[in-house]
């Protein structure tokens, strides 16, 4: 058995772990939320905490939001007749995951993402069938010379796809299951959950048959059927030396500056039109596919930027109780390597917008920033109006979602509710924070402070600091807090901003490496379907590459043409692909 060691009076209190729980409510600490323990009431007691409830938890026979929040206000309603001080309500469909939103979209995601794979990689099925035919023809003749007709041609090159698609599907299958087990094993993890049982998913297995029987042989039809029409004549009198009349051959033939190996470049990479159009379409969703792919996870990374653009800070500072802003301020300011020390105080409340909704049916949560009126820890990004102004008391710049939620612009008078009572504040601009959901809201820290009865005392301290190596920035962080703990200021727990980046981006650094293979397995089938477009196009002109060589073009001047070929294409699907990402 484990011991797990807590701190009360500076003295550590073994307890004994002796099983583990899953609590659904509990956030995930991939996810930014703490370590939870599971005591008798007795043993709480003996670390400090009060012997009565904190929390009223209840449940309807029938889950009906509407329902849920008219019992809400008459739970606090009951609460307020007994004096009964309480917080905001919450709450939740029991049938749903407080992630469940999150999950969805990444479910989403791999569903968008394998039916667009899946459309790529019949591309590279047309692409196959279309190089063994182009490689075949002269077989194809000297069947057709000796009596097969064109439905038996039709079969045996449908044969071949079958095959090809049963070798797939015995190697898909497997890695498909023991993929998606392996994926849900971590998913689960992040939830402090385990996948315990092997589960063959019949339902899935059955749709990858049907997409893997179907999809390819729909996919073939059309090579297999320009195959099955080739006529004796056509298979054996190709010399590969057609020479194309269409508008682009004829702007080449006016141009007479270009080299030319350039023009016979340019002029065989639109030969063949429709495969040419076929190898775009297949690059320019590819290429679009991974360019979406690298900004969604740059927009993932620039969320937690923009977080720490809002909340600057290189050490954050969370005391066990409140402390007097200036006090601590002025200790922690005049400490030699700290550019800034400043208090932000964050506060749970609810906004209404109507001063006669008294039923508090349409309140929304929110979280109020306590913020200086001189300080530089909270950079604000002003969307609308204008921010707070020295001689403001109670205004509020509010975030710019929560304002559309409620329905209120810069000018408004809101209700914000702040321990029980409400008060009627104005909007003087709106702002974009991520904090808590897109509700934080700024207003002054010495307003909060007195709306909350904290008598000028805060919690949460943010530290600017000279030296920003990490390596010193831990240690420095590490001995802030030792001083603090001696001067009898007892830190609760003290971060650097990269810890705080580590801890709270765990979770997404699934996402982020789902999204990477899905852009490097697109990425390859892009590659593979240039490769075959220019693998037929080389098939084809055997016989005219022989001439160029009895005429004497070098082996490097014909290979040129391909590659020159390759960089073309791959040119005008990037033009195409990145307006469309």
């Amino acid at each position: 058995d484990s011991v797990v060691y807590f701190e009360v009076n500076e003295r550590p209190r073994a307890f004994r772990i002796v099983g583990q729980v899953y609590d659904v409510w509990t956030e995930p600490v991939m996810f930014g939320g703490d370590a939870a323990f599971y005591l008798t009431r007795r043993d709480l007691q003996k670390l400090g905490a009060s012997s009565g409830f904190n929390q009223v938890v209840a449940a309807l026979p029938v889950y009906d939001e509407d329902t849920a929040k008219e019992r809400a206000v008459d739970i606090t309603d009951r609460l307020d007749s007994l004096n009964i001080r309480h917080s905001t309500p919450q709450t939740f469909d029991p049938q749903e995951h407080f992630f469940q939103d999150t999950i969805n979209g990444i479910f989403l995601l791999l569903i968008v993402m394998s039916f667009l794979t899946l459309g790529l990689s019949l591309f590279l099925v047309v692409n196959t069938i279309t190089a063994i035919v182009t490689e075949q023809v002269p077989q194809i003749g000297v069947m057709k010379a000796i009596g097969a007709s064109a439905p038996e041609i039709f079969r045996i090159y449908l044969s071949n796809v079958m095959v090809y698609v049963v070798i797939a599907l015995l190697i898909a299958i497997p890695l498909g299951v023991l993929g998606a087990f392996q994926l849900s094993a971590i998913m689960l993890g992040l939830f402090s959950m385990e996948a315990v049982d092997f589960k063959f998913p019949l339902t899935a297995v059955v749709v990858q048959l049907s997409l893997g029987l179907a999809s390819p042989l729909i996919a073939a039809l059309w090579p297999v059927t320009a195959a099955a029409r080739t006529t004796v004549r056509d298979a054996i009198s190709g010399y590969g030396l057609a020479v194309g009349t269409g508008i682009i051959e004829r702007m080449l033939s006016g141009l007479h500056g270009l080299p030319p190996l350039v023009a016979m470049t340019i002029s065989n990479t639109f030969r063949n039109k429709g495969r040419l159009a076929m190898t775009l379409v297949a690059l320019v969703f590819s290429g679009a596919i991974f360019m979406m792919v690298m900004t969604v996870q740059a927009s993932m990374f620039g969320f937690f930027d923009d977080f720490l653009d809002t909340y600057r800070f290189d050490i954050l500072i969370g005391f066990e109780q409140p402390q007097r802003v200036d006090t601590i301020e002025t200790l922690v300011g005049g400490l030699p390597g700290v550019t800034y020390a400043e208090m932000l105080q964050f506060g749970g409340g609810a906004a209404i917008r109507r001063t006669d909704d008294r039923e508090k049916v349409d309140e929304e949560s929110l979280t109020l920033i306590g913020v200086s009126r001189d300080g530089e820890a909270y950079g604000e990004v002003l969307t609308a109006g204008r921010y707070l102004l020295p001689e403001d008391e109670r205004a509020v710049v509010l975030n710019e979602h929560l304002a559309a939620e409620l329905g209120v612009s810069v000018g408004d008078n809101v209700i914000i509710e702040i321990n029980d009572r409400d008060k009627e504040w104005v909007v003087v601009g709106l702002l974009f924070d991520v904090n808590d959901n897109q509700t934080a809201s700024a207003v002054w820290l010495d307003v909060l402070l007195r709306e909350q009865g904290s008598n000028a005392r805060g919690t949460t301290l943010f530290v600017g600091a000279e030296n920003r190596d990490e390596a010193e920035l831990v240690e420095f962080a590490r001995g802030l807090r030792e001083w603090l703990d001696d001067q009898g200021k007892d830190v609760g727990f003290s971060l650097t901003s990269a810890r705080f980046l580590e801890q709270n981006s765990g979770g997404l650094n699934i996402i982020t490496y789902l999204l990477l293979v899905i852009s490097v397995l697109i990425a390859v089938v892009g590659s593979v379907g240039l490769s075959g477009a220019l693998s037929i196009s080389a098939l084809e002109r055997q016989r005219e590459v022989g001439v160029m060589r009895a005429i004497g073009a070098s082996g490097r001047a014909v290979g040129g043409i391909f590659v020159g070929e390759g960089m073309m294409i791959g040119f005008i699907s990037w033009l195409v692909a990145l307006p469309l990402s």
